[in-house]
């Protein structure tokens, strides 16, 4: 879940916001699941299938010291073989809005969890793998093994060789990777999960591909949006305007985000307003515009016409559009 307390270690147990919930729901769909393990693991190649996949309980369970305990992940599944008769791998995926200088501390956390809950069953161990995905737009400075996370200043020499290290081997930084890449990588809705924070964190306005999306689809993307962007009520909008539509109905991200736009384009009016300031009044419309011609591939008047720009100034809006395209 995105910025979980940085403290937690085996004895904690969290209580789950709304937000943790929203951001799970998506990645929780066997599809979407497998579909980012490839992505991350496989390098876009589809070797893991959604029939694959059990779910995991999220919360790993151990007994210490006479008393249960619990580590919490975001959202985990079983990896099987033969159907679910022979169990693999217990895979798990954490989401970061913003840097955590403990990630790995963490991450070790959640893995010997899994590995203590196997204790018990006597069997064989099998691997547990937890990949972290990073959407902030802020860089991640911070190490990415527990060694670099220690304060080992005052610790003797000759022990610090004798410490265990342990690292973040599946650390994927999706907030930054190009476009080209993440179309590489991912065929599920996720995919424009992962494009929307790559569109943002490098400054520009959220212009969806024409990719198409099931309406079901879209709603956990924009709640997954909604969650891990600290919820911008601009979702909501969205979310409440394909509210009544057929969740089997096929249309484009682009599409649905109209009324993002308008969102978005009604505050910028109301600041430029504020402000008494007609110049950004004009950059904002100039800008969404743009998003929508791209998103949908439609003409400038009709993108004017949608965003609700006045008949009477869209000649005006339609020079500058011109006029930036000839400069181009």
């Amino acid at each position: 879940m995105a910025d979980k307390e940085s403290n937690a270690g085996f004895k904690t147990k969290r209580t789950h916001g709304t937000n943790d919930v929203a951001e799970k729901i998506l990645l929780n769909r066997n599809e979407v699941f497998a579909d980012v393990v490839n992505g991350c693991l496989f390098d876009g190649r589809r070797a893991i299938k959604a029939g694959m996949l059990e779910n995991a309980q999220p919360e790993s369970a151990f007994t210490e010291d006479g008393g249960i305990h619990s580590e919490y992940r975001d959202v985990s599944k079983y990896l099987n073989l033969n159907g679910k008769t022979f169990r693999i791998m217990l895979i798990g995926i954490e989401n970061q809005s913003r840097p955590d200088r403990r990630m790995a501390a963490r991450t070790l956390c959640y893995d010997a969890a899994g590995y203590i809950e196997q204790f018990s069953q006597g069997a064989r161990l099998y691997p547990v793998v937890t990949i972290v995905l990073y959407y902030g737009k802020e860089k991640w400075n911070y190490p990415q093994n527990l060694l670099g996370e220690l304060d080992l200043e005052n610790v003797p020499c000759e022990i610090k060789d004798r410490i265990n290290d342990y690292h973040m081997r599946a650390f994927f930084d999706i907030g930054h990777m190009p476009i080209a890449e993440l179309r590489h990588r991912f065929k599920s809705a996720f995919y424009f999960v992962a494009e929307y924070f790559s569109q943002i964190n490098r400054g520009e306005e959220a212009h969806p591909s024409q990719n198409k999306v099931t309406i079901k689809d879209a709603r956990l993307v924009l709640r997954m949006l909604k969650a891990m962007s600290g919820g911008d009520p601009a979702f909501e909008e969205v979310i409440n305007s394909i509210a009544k539509k057929n969740e089997n109905e096929v249309e484009t991200m682009g599409s649905i985000l109209t009324p993002y736009y308008q969102h978005k384009l009604d505050n910028a009016v109301k600041v430029a307003v504020k402000k008494n300031s007609q110049e950004v009044k004009k950059k904002e419309t100039i800008t969404y515009a743009k998003n929508v011609m791209k998103s949908l591939n439609l003409p400038a008047e009709k993108a004017l016409e949608l965003l609700g720009v006045p008949e009477a100034e869209r000649p005006k809006y339609l020079q500058l559009l011109q006029a930036e395209k000839a400069h181009k």
